[in-house]
């Protein structure tokens, strides 16, 4: 992700195909950490539910971690570690999120200067002939018009 923010700071240049690679991990990897955010929250979300037994109990499932449930593990902070495991999942996942944005808009302009780059040398050459043959005296052929090739 420095990478990306580097490249946004300084409009450094980069191939196609690697940007295209970068933009393939980053929606791979944003699926999955997006995927397993979301089974973390169900999942915290039903073992709340199981624990109040559907907030039917006098306690909240943050005060639950206070009562003894009488299992086999201790239970005396599961709420504080699964909901600092559910934020920092979020949290990965929002990361991966401004990662695939940054590695699409370098996609972009990446594309974009492969498109125009022929073009742009196409013109300027056209703009330089054309002032040179205006200062003499024959007259000037008519401009070409340029083609872009997708």
């Amino acid at each position: 992700m420095c990478n990306d923010a580097l490249w946004l700071c300084y409009f450094s240049s980069s191939n196609l195909f690697s940007s295209f690679l970068t933009v393939l991990l980053s929606v791979c990897v944003l699926f999955l950490s997006g995927g397993a955010s979301i089974i973390m929250s169900l999942g915290f979300s039903s073992w709340c539910d199981v624990v109040t037994n559907n907030n039917m109990r006098p306690y909240s499932c943050a005060d639950s971690q206070l009562v003894a449930l009488h299992l086999d593990v201790d239970t005396s902070s599961f709420y504080t570690d699964l909901s600092l495991a559910q934020a920092s999942l979020w949290a990965v996942t929002s990361l991966w999120l401004a990662q695939f944005l940054l590695s699409f808009l370098r996609l972009f302009h990446s594309h974009s200067q492969h498109l125009t780059g022929p073009c742009l040398l196409r013109e300027k050459e056209m703009l330089l002939g054309s002032s040179l043959s205006s200062s003499s005296s024959s007259p000037s052929p008519p401009p070409l018009t340029p083609t872009l090739l997708i």
